[in-house]
């Protein structure tokens, strides 16, 4: 059972990294975009 409960912890926290770095990109090519502009 902890075994199990261990990889769900795993499994979450990659996503939650994936997640965090992917929303960093898009609001870094944003920013970019908008300082190109100008």
């Amino acid at each position: 059972m902890s075994f199990c409960l261990f990889y769900s912890f795993l499994f979450y926290h990659l996503f939650l990294t994936f997640a965090s770095f992917s929303v960093n990109l898009l609001l870094f090519s944003i920013i970019k975009e908008n300082f190109s502009e100008k």
